[in-house]
């Protein structure tokens, strides 16, 4: 990374502060941006839209232009951290064609870009995720099963615009298999329009220009990625000796790909302007069309090493042929080359190329004499094009023999400035630390041959397609065919020899036929099922020509016979008192591929409360059951020979949910207000500043009103008081239920700025905050309330803001059997600081219930019969 990019460009390795337009108290500091501030609302099309803070592009730029320092990667985007499912935000639609459709929009105002890091990513079979840009016009292709990692991530690549569109569509019965967790929503804040941004130099030249002509294939092999959703380097697809086209891709080591981070890197290949736009112009400094469309997602260190700046690295899974990429050849041998080309992606733009013509030296990094054993090459200076941050990891070729001899660490070449750049040297890398580790031989010699430098290669001048993609059939069927198409790049006309491995044991495999002149088809056909071995396999369909071969791996799954009915064993038939989210259990049943369990309210199961396909055999029940209630449930195993019968079916009942009464009493209802008819000795005793608690309209639970107080930006102290309710000294539980929507200001992921609580006092004086462990249903505290701004609830643990959880999520649930046998009066309290006002809180539904054994009298809020 070039050391004069401290005064232009925008990089940090940081989140950081920003001044709000409203002012904090004198002495404070001002609010974070990286407050998770947000509002959702609903689109023209009906879909929900998380609506971020919006991105403060211009001070996003000036504060990275001066905290930026050398050995860091230059940085697009900001990350806005969140904490979403597809159970806690957007909307689920159920189709006519067996599958369910879950959508959702986010928007970042001023954002350039959006780009997603999914902590949590697992995708059921035939599922798919896809997402769009605000009009639909351009999409990112389905992510499907095969993009399940064993580390259960998934980032993906950008999209331009301030908004997408998230859809995932699952098979009906695998919808609780989808596991789908949003952690990061990066929004780019490079803007082209922007006049602080900074573009790459007007100097750099095309890599579509005629000067890269003689390079057409190294430039296949460049390609730029981003880390984290927010950081950019390039770097390079490298071939070994081997030459079997594993996709090695060798970039610098303090772009920062780590074990930790290897599943957000996310490679762009092909991403280079269409035409050739003239060096020096205003265009050739400008924007331009490349696309991003052609990307992988997910890599895996090999080796690196801080030494030479190395990282290789190897894409999740292979690159698409369709993509006609190129595997560069390596030169790690001592020579030095008599020149330099670079190719490379400088400020996430697109693909340049650069040419110098003075010998290469050998120095330490940013050094200028030739130590005896340095580690870098040095580029004396750059006669066409330059490089600039982004650029940072991609590679320097040998002229002589089109060879990568480096990647680039670091140094000063500008447009504006002919000084020097440093490239890892691959001649020190090759054997690195000594260990496969930290060093390049291990990967790109791994039979230890000797060769230091070796040519490159195009991918197979084939391609090889199959259908179906997974097979499944039962031995009863004696065959199955598979189909194979044999596609062909330009120029490529020859012989392709087709084989297979991997079959069920004891089966055949043929051909038909068994050599195709491409473009061809041919067919593979799988016979011998009756005699062979059920199970599962891996069978790999491998096309050949000449030292050329692509691989398809289908997985084959082959039973010889139905399964049997399925022992059910946890929980035991007639168990009571589980929790509302039970894990059930059953024996495996031999031959079983899949289950579909089925749990109901009715012995008929006619009310399903769970109907869901499961691949093991134990399923942990997301969504909570009806407490108090007796299920009913059944197992039913199957395989590609058919179902087995279906299981006995068990029972079980699920203790009384928070609240609720058992089966041995009855339901009291001690005071009960719903906010239709009036205050109903509710007061606003004790409030402080301004207060603004009121009967209103604008959002009820039920009916027309609730009540409502305003967040306001400044400091108040805003209390509601309920009247006298009298509990009884023998019926527990006691327990308050209310309803509440909130939009409070909020602080971080888990702090408030401003912030509701709930208080109880039994003499109408001294209240006592309710404390976390009281609140036993409909959402705790969010967090503790900032002391900074003046907030008269400083340092309380409170509620703030909520939006994604409406009134329809069900109530609060406090259990009050402190107050067993006393009079108390409830206490809603709202406080404020000195800035930012946000919608506030609205309470509704408020009622006190008992159990008892028997009827007791019931004081209804309507009226207050008998109040003081």
């Amino acid at each position: 990374m070039h050391q004069q990019l401290a005064r232009r460009v925008a990089v940090s390795s940081v989140l950081f502060a920003l001044a709000l337009s409203v002012a904090p108290l004198a002495a404070a500091p001002a609010k974070s941006t990286a407050d998770p501030s947000f509002a959702l609302e609903r689109g023209a099309d009906g879909v929900q839209v998380y609506v971020a803070s919006r991105l403060r592009v211009d001070e996003l730029i000036n504060r990275h232009l001066a905290t930026w320092k050398p050995g860091a990667p230059l940085r697009f985007a900001e990350p806005y951290e969140v904490a979403f499912s597809t159970r806690t935000l957007g909307d689920w639609t159920a189709g006519d064609d067996g599958f369910d459709t879950w959508q959702v929009r986010l928007r970042v105002p001023s954002a350039v870009s959006i780009n997603l890091g999914f902590s949590r990513y697992v995708m059921p079979q035939d599922g798919t995720l896809t997402l769009y840009s605000a009009d639909k016009s351009r999409k990112i292709r389905a992510f499907t099963a095969a993009d399940n990692g064993a580390h259960g991530q998934l980032w993906t690549p950008m999209l331009d615009g301030e908004e997408i569109l998230v859809e995932a569509r699952v098979p009906k019965l695998r919808r609780d298999s989808l596991e789908l967790e949003l952690a990061s929503i990066n929004a780019g804040f490079t803007d082209f329009n922007n006049p602080m941004a900074v573009l790459s130099g007007s100097c750099n030249i095309d890599v579509v220009c005629p000067q890269g002509d003689a390079w057409r294939d190294q430039i296949r092999s460049v390609g730029a990625y981003s880390r984290g959703g927010i950081d950019y380097c390039s770097g390079a697809l490298v071939n070994n000796m081997r030459n079997d086209g594993k996709s090695y891709f060798l970039t610098a080591y303090h772009c920062g790909v780590t074990a930790s981070t290897q599943a957000s890197v996310v490679i762009y290949w092909n991403y280079e302007n269409s035409t050739c736009r003239a060096p020096g112009s205003g265009a050739s400094g400008g924007p331009g069309d490349g696309s991003r469309a052609e990307f992988s997602s997910g890599v895996v260190v090999r080796g690196t090493s801080s030494a030479t700046d190395f990282t290789l690295v190897e894409t999740q899974t292979p690159v698409d042929p369709a993509f006609d990429l190129y595997w560069s050849g390596v030169d790690a041998s001592a020579t030095l080359a008599p020149g330099a080309v670079g190719i490379h992606h400088p400020r996430v733009e697109e693909k340049r190329i650069s040419f110098a013509n003075d010998p290469l030296t050998v120095t330490d990094y940013l050094g200028t004499t030739v130590p005896g054993n340095g580690t870098h090459l040095r580029v004396f200076t750059w006669q066409q094009g330059t490089t600039e941050g982004g650029s940072s990891g991609s590679p320097i070729f040998n002229p002589d023999n089109k060879r990568i001899v480096g990647q680039l660490h670091g140094g000063y070449a500008a447009c504006n400035d002919t000084r020097s750049d440093w490239y890892g040297w691959t001649n020190v890398s090759w054997n690195g630390g000594g260990t496969a580790a930290t060093q390049l031989k291990a990967w790109l010699d791994p039979d230890n041959t000797g060769t230091q430098s070796f040519d490159g290669r195009d991918g197979a001048p084939f391609t090889l397609a199959v259908d179906p993609s997974t097979v499944g059939v039962c031995a009863t069927a004696a065959s199955t065919d598979i189909g194979l198409t044999i596609g062909s790049t330009p120029g490529f006309s020859g012989l392709v020899d087709l084989s297979a491995s991997g079959a069920p044991t004891g089966s055949t495999t043929a051909f038909a036929p068994a050599t195709v002149a491409a473009p061809g088809t041919s067919t593979l056909t799988v016979g011998g099922l009756a005699g062979a071995t059920a199970g599962n396999y891996n069978l790999a369909i491998t096309g050949t020509s000449g030292a050329d071969s692509v691989t398809r791996t289908v997985p084959f799954a082959l039973s010889s016979a139905a399964p049997v009915a399925p022992a059910l064993t946890l929980p035991a038939n007639g168990a009571t008192g589980l929790g509302s989210q039970p894990t059930l259990s059953w024996a495996a049943s031999a031959g079983a591929l899949e289950y579909h369990l089925q749990v109901a309210t009715d012995a008929g199961f006619a009310n399903l409360v769970v109907d869901q396909v499961v691949s093991g055999t134990s399923y942990a029940v997301p969504t909570p059951l009806a407490g108090n209630t007796t299920h009913h449930w059944r197992v039913t195993a199957t395989n590609y020979c058919g179902d087995a019968p279906v299981s006995e079916v068990f029972t079980f009942k699920t203790a009384s949910a928070p609240g609720q009464c058992d089966d041995s009493t009855v339901q009291t209802t001690l005071f009960e207000d719903d906010i239709e008819s009036g205050t109903n000795g509710w007061t606003t005793t004790g409030s402080t500043g301004a207060s603004t608690w009121v009967r209103s309209t604008a959002r009820a639970n039920s009916g027309t009103y609730s009540w409502y107080a305003n967040d306001l930006g400044t400091v108040s102290d805003q209390r509601l008081v309920s009247p006298a309710i009298v509990l009884p000294a023998n019926e527990n539980p006691l327990t308050l239920s209310f309803a509440n929507w909130r939009l409070i200001e909020q602080n971080g992921a888990a702090a408030c700025h401003d912030g509701g609580i709930l208080e109880v006092s039994t003499d109408g004086t001294t209240f006592t905050q309710v404390p976390s462990a009281r609140i036993i249903g409909g959402g705790a505290y969010r967090g503790v309330i900032g002391s900074t701004y003046g907030n008269p609830l400083g340092g309380s643990q409170a509620w703030c803001n909520d939006p994604a959880r409406p009134f329809t999520e069900g109530p609060v649930l406090v259990d009050l059997g402190d107050y067993a046998g006393q009079s108390v009066h409830l206490r809603f309290r709202l406080g404020t600081d000195s800035s930012v006002s946000k919608e506030g809180w609205y309470v509704d539904d408020v009622k006190v219930t008992s159990c008892s054994a028997g009827e007791v009298d019931v004081i209804f809020a309507d009226g207050f019969e008998g109040k003081p």
